[in-house]
Parts: C-alpha cells; sequence; structure tokens
C-alpha cells in the first residue's frame, strides 16, 4: 500500500487577526501504512455498526411514541418499564370515576360537515385531556363526544376522590376558555345560531370496580368494570 501523512498532533492558538490552525505531520513508511488502513477500515466499521444501531433504536422509539398514543399514558408506562405490570392483569378497588360529554353535540354535529366535526372534536379532546392529565386522571375511552376518566388507577393516590372533583371544575373553567377563543375565531359562526357557547355535562360516581385489561387475546384495552 501506499505511504500516508499522519497528522500526529493539532493545535489552534487565537490571534488578533482570529484562529489560526497548526498542525504536524509526518509521512509513514509501508508497515505504518498498512497498519494505519486496517485501522481506519475497522473504525468506519464500527462507526457503521453503531449508526446503524442508533438509527433501528430511534425508529423504535417513533414507533413507540406512535403507539403510546393509542394507550392511556399511565398504562403505556406500565407496559413499557413493567413495573405495576400485575396490576393491569385487574385488581377490585374503589375509585371515583368522570364522565363528560358535550350538551347538543348531536345537533351541532348536524351543522357541520364531517371534517369539521373531526377538527372541533380533535381541539376539544386536546384541551380536555390537558386538564385530566394535570389532575392526575387516566382518560380511558373516547366515545364520540364523550370521555371517561378514572382516578386511583391503573396507579393508586389517596386523594382520588378530591382529584375527580377538582378536574370536574377544571374541566368547566377550560371549557369557558376555549368557548372564548372560538367566539373571536371563524369557526363559532358555524354553529353559532340557537348555540351561542359549548357547553358540557359532567357526572362523577365512586365506588368498587375491577380495573383492567379487558378483552380477547389479540386485542385488550384498559377499562373499569
Amino acid at each position: 500500500p501506499p505511504a500516508l501523512t499522519f497528522i500526529a498532533g493539532a493545535a489552534a492558538t487565537s490571534a488578533a487577526q482570529g484562529w489560526r490552525r497548526y498542525t504536524t505531520e509526518r509521512t509513514l513508511s509501508v508497515d505504518e501504512s498498512a497498519g494505519a488502513h486496517q485501522l481506519l477500515h475497522d473504525t468506519n466499521h464500527r462507526y457503521a455498526e453503531l449508526y446503524a444501531r442508533t438509527e433501528r433504536l430511534h425508529q423504535t422509539l417513533r414507533s413507540n411514541r406512535q403507539l403510546m398514543r393509542y394507550l392511556p399514558a399511565a398504562v403505556g408506562r406500565m407496559l413499557t418499564s413493567g413495573e405495576g405490570a400485575e396490576d393491569l392483569a385487574g385488581r377490585c378497588c374503589e375509585v371515583p370515576v368522570l364522565f363528560v360529554d358535550i350538551a347538543g353535540y348531536s345537533t351541532l354535529s348536524e351543522r357541520l360537515e364531517p371534517r369539521e366535526v373531526v377538527a372541533f372534536l380533535n381541539r376539544y379532546f386536546n384541551e380536555m385531556s390537558e386538564v385530566v392529565t394535570n389532575h392526575a386522571g387516566t382518560v380511558i375511552e373516547l366515545t364520540g363526544d364523550g370521555m371517561l376518566v378514572v382516578f386511583g388507577a391503573p396507579a393508586t393516590r389517596p386523594d382520588h376522590a378530591t382529584a375527580a372533583v377538582r378536574c370536574g371544575l377544571a374541566l368547566h373553567a377550560r371549557l369557558a376558555q376555549l368557548n372564548e377563543a372560538w367566539q373571536s375565531e371563524a369557526a363559532a359562526a358555524l354553529w353559532r345560531a340557537g348555540m351561542p357557547r359549548i357547553a358540557c355535562r359532567i357526572g362523577i360516581h365512586s365506588g368498587e370496580v375491577v380495573a383492567g385489561n379487558i378483552g380477547a387475546g389479540e386485542r385488550m384495552k384498559y377499562s373499569v368494570v
């Protein structure tokens, strides 16, 4: 193999004119050149393997993030970490369950195009879900315009009843803010006739349930019964 020019070291110093770079070079012998070629080949091979593994890890993380959007966050964390997984099999517990839906949703949906309904619901659920998360609730079901939330499951907490009531009050407050935003936008004009503001109905019930995975071997979901 041909001889290589080897950069033994490099240093940089600053001067009034800017940065200057200095290098020390020497020409390698034929034997040294062969070793350098092999070292370069091995290093490139290892970097290629590391890059491929990193890309596979990033792809797995991207896929997991997408899948986690279809699961309650608390359930997803249990599945990925393995901690508390036995609770997902089903346990009896006393917890409050909150249900919220939109008053007059049928009338509202009749006035909108399907895409407009989806855009409206996505924004509504995004705001409501954020409130639920802030109060440590778990959204376990979205049914049309309704949202079913449980507190104290799958992760237990001693103040679950208080959290549920505070969450209900916060949902009303957030919807009031959302109404103000809608009223200032053109979107509100779509349903303003006969329905000047969007209202929600909230019910909270506390009792003993079985919380855990329900379904068949190929299709499971976390729920409370």
